[in-house]
């Protein structure tokens, strides 16, 4: 189970509880998990399986992949319609989108690197760590 050695791995570290959690060492925790996970399998002279894990603590969010593709997109600006049907744009609205599995790439997406980490916190910005 993913979930419950990412949290054995904040919990050694005497994070499980904190909210405001550094990303870097969220990062870190999910990297442990999988190094992890790794050994176990090929100890046992297994093959990873392929998959895409998210994980949040409701203030910042994680993903990662191996085998599978997990995209990326940022949304700076959406156009609204106020209750008359005026066009309105505010700068305010923005969104970052994670979408893991069978997504094709298109205008506007972008690729996590494999084995990477993407972090996104609580003001919507966006950090890459390198491929584990």
């Amino acid at each position: 189970p993913i979930i419950d050695t990412y949290a054995r791995a904040l919990f050694d570290t005497g994070k499980m509880d904190d909210p405001r959690i550094r990303p870097e060492v969220a990062a870190q925790a999910l990297a442990s998990t999988y190094a992890y996970l790794d050994r176990l399998i090929s100890d046992r002279g297994g093959v990873p399986t392929p998959g895409c894990c998210v994980v949040s603590n409701g203030t910042i969010v994680m993903a990662t992949r191996q085998g599978q593709n997990i995209m990326l997109i940022r949304n700076a600006s959406y156009s609204c319609k106020d209750s008359q049907g005026k066009p309105i744009s505010s700068a305010h609205l923005k969104a970052v989108v994670l979408a893991g599995g069978s997504v094709s790439p298109s205008s506007g997406w972008e690729t996590v690197a494999e084995r990477a980490i993407v972090t996104v916190d609580p003001r919507l910005n966006i950090e890459y760590s390198k491929p584990l």
